[in-house]
């Protein structure tokens, strides 16, 4: 054991010091050095402390199919990773180099600071060799952003010297990936393998809530990437080949590859998380959404006119004793809410216009009794007590051209042309076989709000398209009218920025629903509409066996939180701005929200400022929750320890 005492009378004043003279000196040091401890931040505090945005720059080649960079299609995996970004609440900027070149604007701000903390790179090289992948390199090594790249896309030089791996080819296999290094923040406590068939809703399918098929799932051959390492530790493997791997530029830079099939690997949840967790650790800490055991549930075709003209969907519109029993004592007991899909706008053959729904009492042709008056009455009461939420599924639900052939529809007898149901689609024309025109359907979005207003006091924020008839010209696109119009979502996210184009079935298996990344959305059974819950309403209440354990919100939360603004505040410590508009962020006014904050490595409680009043956070596996005081504007969240 080493002399201290001798030690210390060696580099102090006065050598030959007796030995308690060298005690009272240890005492003094120790007691300074434990009050300097205190005073010096954590060393987990490092990477929040890098200075780094959270904004991603997600760079792509040509798979955006609109020349305008507005519309995303959802034919590739851009629509899922810039879904999966919006709904994670991590914001990201696009470049495509089928038209943009890289060049240092690119990836600097104003100040010529990084404007990005990450790069996640999905662009093929290849395809794209006339770049300058020099700048790439410097944004990484010189500027210190974190790069994550996917799947096969990193055979250049460049990519595979900052990855650390050397790109050898895609090939098939049936074999599964697998954590080589399971306590790795990126994987641990992930399934093994980690692309393993776990979608939450097939539960839901094998006891009957859903009709759907995940055959979609068990495919045997997958595509793999075959890749060398070079430098990169490896910390997921299929067979000898790794498919996951991390290389530290410097420390606190990044350079994470995540291999897989690109068309596939998104399906996985274990990948997903992988894939968030990358973009955590390259900037060094996020604030994002995890919608885990949440759901929304909706019912279509309130004040809709199709109910009373149409021979195969015929049947009365519900009263206000109906949905004061069939609908808000059950959502009641279960302290649910149940979005509304609602049409305010009735066809009135007579007078051959548009009325207001819900002032329509009188005997259909068929002899049975409509009273929107009373459906009106229940929504009314539905609202009062919390439980329904009102959104758009457009004015009418009946097509805008009533007049011209295969018609006219107006006197059309009901077994006649009234029976055909392509006379019932609001926003596309099948009757005829090609779009509704802008002009038009902007009309029929903006009555549709408007009369929502006069009739609930409400502004509509998600768009649901009636029967699922939409245009799809560029001139008429019906995602991106809508986008225009103010909607924040059609089965996926529509703002100023981008419209995702929604898949327009919300079981669609390339979607997320129902996982940590989506909400479950889903249509109350039998059918999803008020036509079923006349027929079947026993089939309602069971519903929520299926979902004990979730969370219920509404589209109008839902929306708030896609639209959320995150930023990074100037300044050495960690402090972020999260600001709510006051139109898509409504919500927010009056209600609080909720944040998921990582910080990675982190395991202890942390005290985090919210808007002036200091809370002591608890943070396990680097995760923390943060709640955020009610109103619109800015919120700023700071970690003080």
């Amino acid at each position: 054991m080493p002399d201290v005492c001798g030690s210390l009378i060696r580099i102090l004043p006065g050598e030959n010091a007796p030995q308690d003279r060298c005690l009272v000196k240890l005492r003094s040091m120790l007691f300074i050095g434990a009050f300097i401890t205190l005073l010096i931040p954590p060393l987990w505090a490092a990477p929040a402390l890098s200075g780094r945005p959270p904004r991603v720059l997600l760079v792509i080649g040509d798979q955006w199919d609109d020349p305008a960079s507005f519309m995303i299609g959802t034919n590739n995996e851009l629509h899922e990773i810039a879904s999966l970004l919006k709904n994670w609440g991590i914001p990201f900027d696009i470049v495509r180099l089928d038209q943009q070149r890289l060049d240092r604007n690119t990836f600097l701000d104003y100040d010529g600071k990084p404007r990005y903390g990450a790069i996640l790179w999905d662009a093929d090289p290849v395809a794209f060799a006339n770049q300058n992948y020099t700048i790439l390199a410097d944004a990484v090594e010189k500027w210190n952003i974190s790069l994550i790249a996917l799947s096969s896309r990193i055979n250049h030089p460049v990519l595979e010297s900052l990855l650390g791996v050397h790109y050898i080819g895609y090939y098939d296999s049936s074999q599964p990936i697998i954590p080589t290094a399971p306590q790795d923040y990126l994987v641990k406590g992930l399934p093994n393998p980690l692309d393993t068939n776990d979608d939450p809703r097939v539960p839901m399918v094998k006891k009957g809530i859903w009709d759907i098929s995940f055959t979609w799932q068990f495919g045997l051959a997958k595509k793999r990437v075959w890749v060398e390492t070079r430098g990169a530790q490896v910390l997921a493997t299929q067979a000898d080949s790794a498919q996951i791997t991390r290389r530290e530029v410097h420390p606190g830079t990044e350079a994470i590859w995540i291999g897989g099939d690109y068309l596939n690997v998104l399906h996985y949840q274990a990948l997903r998380t992988v894939l968030r967790r990358a973009l955590t650790e390259a900037v060094g800490y996020q604030l994002s959404k995890d919608w885990t055991q949440t759901v929304i549930i909706e019912m279509d075709d309130q004040g809709s006119a199709q109910n009373t003209w149409a021979e195969s969907w015929h049947y009365p519109t519900l009263t206000q004793q109906q949905i004061e029993t069939l609908l808000i004592g059950p959502l009641e007991k279960h302290h649910a809410i149940l979005v509304l899909h609602i049409c305010p706008g009735f066809v009135d053959q007579k007078l051959h216009a548009i009325v207001p729904s819900f002032q329509q009492v009188f005997t259909d042709e068929f002899g049975t009794k409509q009273d929107y008056v009373s459906t009106k009455r229940g929504i009314d009461e539905g609202l009062k007590r919390g439980v329904f939420e009102i959104q758009s599924h457009g004015w009418t639900h009946i097509a805008p051209d009533l007049d011209s052939p295969p018609g006219p529809w107006w006197d059309a007898p009901l077994r006649g042309e009234k029976a055909n149901i392509c006379w019932y689609r609001e926003y596309g024309d099948p009757c005829r076989g090609k779009d509704t025109p802008a002009a038009i359907q902007r009309v029929h979005f903006e009555r549709s709000t408007e009369w929502i207003r006069k009739e609930f006091g409400v502004t509509p924020l998600e768009f649901d398209i009636p029967g699922d008839g939409f245009s799809v010209l560029p001139a008429n696109n019906t995602t991106l009218l809508a986008a225009q119009e103010g909607f924040g979502y059609l089965k996926d996210y529509l703002g100023p920025d981008m419209a995702i184009g929604g898949t327009y079935n919300s079981d669609s298996p390339c979607g997320f629903n129902g996982t940590q990344d989506a909400p479950l959305e889903i249509s109350i059974p039998p059918d999803g509409h008020d036509r079923g819950l006349t027929r079947h309403p026993e089939q309602f209440p069971p519903m929520f066996e299926y979902l004990q354990g979730r969370r219920y919100l509404g589209m109008n939360e839902y929306i708030a939180y896609l639209h959320a603004h995150v930023s990074r505040q100037e300044g050495d410590r960690l402090a972020l701005v999260v600001e709510y508009d006051d139109h898509y962020c409504a919500y927010f006014r009056d209600h609080a929200s909720e944040w998921r904050l990582e910080i990675p490595g982190v395991n202890t409680a942390l005290r985090v400022d919210v808007d002036g009043k200091t809370l002591e956070v608890a943070f396990q596996d680097g995760v923390g929750s943060v709640n955020v005081p009610k109103g619109i504007g800015k919120h700023v969240i700071s970690v003080l320890q």
